[in-house]
C-alpha cells in the first residue's frame, strides 16, 4: 500500500489581517427576501392542509426507504435464482463449460445473506416510522400504500392550493406596483418629460454595457476554440486576462442593472434595447401599452387562478415560492409528485405566458434586490430621496417589510454561517417583525427551545416561547416552520442514514453520481462510477479497518488524518490506480465537492507518479474549487459549509498559502493555476468507461 493520504477540507488561509464582515450569499438573500416580501404576506394555511404537509415531509423519507427495500428485494430474488441455477449446474454439470466452483457459490450465498439482512433492517425501520406518522395499524403492504397515497395523491392538491394563495399575494403586489407606475408615466410627454428622459438615458447606458459584455464573451469563446490540446501557451495566459476583464465588466453590468431596475421597474418587463432606441412618441406608446397589458394580465390571471383553469405549478416563480413556504425545496420525492400531477394536465401556453408576465414584477424585483440592489434600495428607503432616486413603487414595496435591514445585518449573516437552524427561524419571521433588533431578540429567546424540538423533544416549549416573544402572526409562522423542519430532520435521522456499517448505500452513491453529472465537468461522474461502490467508503474507523487493517487506522489516527473536520481521504494502493476513497457524511453538495478533490488524487496516482506534495494538493483544491464555482453558477451553493465557501471565494495564492501552512511543506518557486487546472483536465480526458 502506498502512502498517499489526502485530507479533504482544510481551512484556506487568507493572510489579510482585516477579516471581512459577514454577509449573506445572493442565494440566501433571495430566500430571505422571498420569505419577507411575499410569503409573510400570504394568508395562513388551513389546519387540514398543514396536517397533510406535516405528514408528507417525513413520509417522503419513509417512501425512500420502501423503494430502497423493494430494490433490494428485487436483487435478492435475482441472486436467489442465480444460486438455484448454480446449484443445478453443480448437480448436473453442463456438457460444455465448467460448473460454478466453491468460491463462486460462497460469493453468491454471501450476497444473498447481505441482501436479506438489508431487507430485514429496512423493514425494521419502516414499521415504526409508519406508527409515528399515525398510519392506522393493519397489513404492512396496505399501510405502505396509504403512505404512497399521501405523497402522490394528497400532497399535490395541498401544494396547488398553497400556490394559489401565494400567486394571489404576488398578483396583489404587482397590481399596486403597476398602478404606481401607470400614474408615474401617464401624460408624461405633455407634462413632465424628466422621468421619460431619465428612463431612456438609463436604458441606453445599460444597453451599452450589455453589448460590451456580449462582445467580450464572443472574443473569449474564439480564444477558447484556439486552445491547444495540451501544455500551457501564451494563449492560456491571454485567456485568463480576458476572462478577468469580462468578469469585471459583468459585475459592472449587474450593479448597473440593479440600480436601473430599482429606479425604473418597468424595465423588468420592457426590453432595454427598445427603450434605448425609442423616440418620445414611440416610448410613450411602448410604456402605455406594456403597463396596460400587464394590468390586464393581472386581472385575467387572477380569474384564471380562481376558476382553476390555470394551475400554478406551471408558474416557476410561484412553484419556487410555494416549495420554500412548505419546506420542500430540494425534496425530490415531494416535488416529483407535484411534477407528475402537473404532467397529467394540459397547460394552455398562452394563459401560462400571461400569468408569468402578471407575477413577473415582484419576482424580478426580488431577484434584483438579491443579486446586488438590496443595499442601495435599503439606503434609499431608510434615508429618503437623495442623489439616487428609487422608484416610489419600489420604496413602498420594500417599506412594508424589514427584509432590507434583516438581509444586510451581519448578525443575521453570522446565523447563516454558524446556526442554520436559527437562520431558518429568522427567515420565518422576517417581514412580520419589522425591526432587525426584534428579530434577533426572538432568535435568542427561541434558540434553546428550537434545539430541543429539533433534537426530538416536546414542541410545547417552543410554542410557549414563540407566543411569549413574537406577535401572534409571527409566532404562528415560526411554529409552523420549525415543526416542518423538525419532522423532516427526525425522519432523516431515523430513516436515511447514508452509512450502513462499513459501506455507503447504493442510493447515497447514486445521488453523488447524479450531482457530478449535473454540475461537474464531463468525466468526473464516469470516474466516480468506476470506483464506486467497491473503492468508495464512509470515512469511519470501522470502514478503514475493514479495508486496510487496524495498524493503518492507528497510523492515520496518530497523524491526525481522522479529525472531524476531515471531509475525505484518498489512500493509494500497492499499484497505481488501486487506491480507495473515504468520505465523511454531510450535505450532498459538500460531499460531491470532496469527491472531486479525492478523485484528482486518484488521477495523480495513475498518471503522475512522483508528483510533489504541493502540486498534488494545489491541483486537487483547484479542481474542487472549479466544481464549487459550477455549483454556484447553477444556484446550488446557498447552503455550503463555511470552509467550502471560503474555498469557493479564494484566490489561487490563498489556496497555495493554505497548502504550505497545513502540510508544512515548501511552496514551489513558480506555480500557475491555469497550468495545473489544465493538467487535471488532461488527465480527466483520458478516462474511458469500461
Amino acid at each position: 500500500m502506498g502512502g498517499g493520504v489526502s485530507a479533504g477540507r482544510p481551512v484556506v488561509v487568507n493572510r489579510d489581517p482585516a477579516k471581512p464582515p459577514a454577509s449573506l450569499s445572493p442565494e440566501e438573500r433571495d430566500t430571505l427576501l422571498r420569505a419577507s416580501l411575499v410569503l409573510s404576506k400570504a394568508p395562513p394555511m388551513s389546519e387540514a392542509d398543514r396536517d397533510v404537509v406535516g405528514r408528507a415531509l417525513p413520509g417522503a423519507a419513509v417512501i425512500s426507504l420502501i423503494r430502497e427495500r423493494d430494490q433490494n428485494r428485487g436483487r435478492l430474488a435475482d441472486r436467489t435464482r442465480a444460486l438455484e441455477e448454480a446449484e443445478r449446474q453443480r448437480r448436473d454439470p453442463p456438457e460444455h463449460g465448467t460448473p460454478p466452483n466453491d468460491q463462486m457459490m460462497a460469493e453468491l450465498r454471501g450476497e444473498i445473506d447481505t441482501l436479506r439482512a438489508e431487507v430485514e433492517r429496512l423493514n425494521g425501520q419502516i414499521g415504526p416510522l409508519l406508527d409515528g406518522l399515525g398510519v392506522a395499524p393493519g397489513e404492512q403492504g396496505e399501510r405502505e400504500r396509504a403512505m404512497v397515497r399521501l405523497i402522490e395523491e394528497d400532497f399535490p392538491p395541498r401544494f396547488l392550493e398553497r400556490g394559489r394563495q401565494i400567486a394571489n399575494t404576488m398578483l396583489d403586489q404587482n397590481q399596486r406596483i403597476v398602478g404606481d407606475e401607470i400614474a408615474r408615466y401617464a401624460g408624461v410627454c405633455s407634462t413632465d418629460p424628466s422621468d421619460r428622459d431619465r428612463l431612456r438615458t438609463a436604458a441606453q447606458r445599460l444597453n451599452s454595457l450589455v453589448l460590451d459584455v456580449e462582445d467580450l464573451r464572443r472574443q473569449e469563446q474564439a480564444l477558447v476554440a484556439d486552445l491547444p490540446d495540451g501544455g500551457v501557451t501564451p494563449t492560456h495566459e491571454r485567456l485568463g486576462a480576458m476572462r478577468t476583464r469580462r468578469e469585471e465588466r459583468e459585475k459592472t453590468l449587474q450593479r448597473q442593472r440593479a440600480e436601473t431596475e430599482l429606479q425604473f421597474p418597468v424595465l423588468l418587463q420592457v426590453p432595454v434595447a427598445e427603450v434605448a432606441t425609442a423616440d418620445d412618441e414611440a416610448l410613450d406608446r411602448l410604456l402605455g401599452a406594456k403597463l396596460a397589458a400587464i394590468s390586464d394580465n393581472i386581472n385575467k390571471t387572477r380569474e384564471n387562478v380562481a376558476s382553476g383553469r390555470l394551475k400554478v405549478w406551471n408558474l416557476p416563480d410561484v412553484v419556487r415560492l410555494t416549495a420554500q413556504d412548505l419546506g420542500v425545496t430540494g425534496n425530490e420525492m415531494l416535488m416529483g409528485a407535484v411534477q407528475q400531477k402537473a404532467r397529467q394536465q394540459d397547460a394552455d401556453e398562452a394563459m401560462v405566458q400571461m400569468a408569468v408576465a402578471a407575477v413577473g414584477i415582484t419576482a424580478g424585483l426580488i431577484a434584483t434586490l438579491a443579486s446586488g440592489g438590496l443595499a442601495l434600495g435599503a439606503a434609499v428607503v431608510a434615508a429618503g430621496a437623495g442623489a439616487y432616486q428609487l422608484s416610489e413603487s419600489v420604496q413602498n414595496f420594500m417599506a412594508e417589510s424589514a427584509a432590507s435591514n434583516v438581509a444586510l445585518d451581519p448578525r443575521i449573516a453570522d446565523l447563516s454561517a454558524n446556526e442554520p437552524d436559527m437562520f431558518a427561524v429568522a427567515m420565518d419571521i422576517a417581514g412580520l417583525v419589522l425591526d432587525v433588533a426584534d428579530v434577533l431578540k426572538a432568535v435568542n429567546a427561541l434558540r434553546a427551545p428550537t434545539k430541543l424540538l429539533l433534537e426530538g423533544g416536546d414542541a410545547a416549549e417552543f410554542i410557549r416561547a414563540a407566543h411569549g416573544t413574537l406577535p401572534p402572526a409571527a409566532a404562528e409562522r415560526a411554529v409552523a416552520g420549525v415543526m416542518h423542519r423538525a419532522a423532516g430532520q427526525r425522519a432523516i435521522r431515523t430513516a436515511l442514514r447514508a452509512v450502513k456499517g462499513t459501506e455507503f448505500s447504493a442510493h447515497s452513491l447514486a445521488k453523488i453520481n447524479k450531482i457530478l453529472e449535473e454540475v461537474a465537468e464531463d468525466g468526473w461522474a464516469k470516474l466516480f462510477a468506476q470506483l464506486s461502490p467497491k473503492r468508495v467508503h464512509p470515512l469511519t474507523e470501522k470502514a478503514l479497518e475493514r479495508v486496510y487493517g487496524a495498524q493503518e487506522v492507528a497510523r492515520l489516527r496518530a497523524e491526525g488524518a481522522l479529525a472531524e473536520d476531515c471531509g475525505g481521504l484518498f489512500i493509494a494502493g500497492a499499484t497505481p490506480g488501486t487506491g480507495h476513497i473515504f468520505l465523511r457524511e454531510g450535505r450532498l453538495a459538500d460531499v460531491a465537492s470532496v469527491v472531486v478533490h479525492e478523485l484528482t488524487h486518484h488521477l495523480q496516482d495513475i498518471h503522475k507518479s512522483g508528483i510533489d506534495k504541493f502540486t498534488a494538493e494545489f491541483q486537487a483544491w483547484l479542481a474542487q474549487q472549479e466544481f464549487l464555482r459550477r455549483l454556484a453558477a447553477q444556484g446550488g451553493a446557498g447552503n455550503l459549509a463555511d470552509d467550502l465557501r471560503v474555498i469557493l471565494e479564494s484566490e489561487p495564492w490563498m489556496i497555495a498559502n493554505s497548502i504550505v501552512d497545513k502540510y508544512e511543506i515548501p511552496r514551489l518557486p513558480a506555480y500557475s493555476a491555469v497550468r495545473e487546472t489544465q493538467d487535471v483536465l488532461t488527465m480527466l480526458k483520458k478516462i474511458r468507461t469500461p
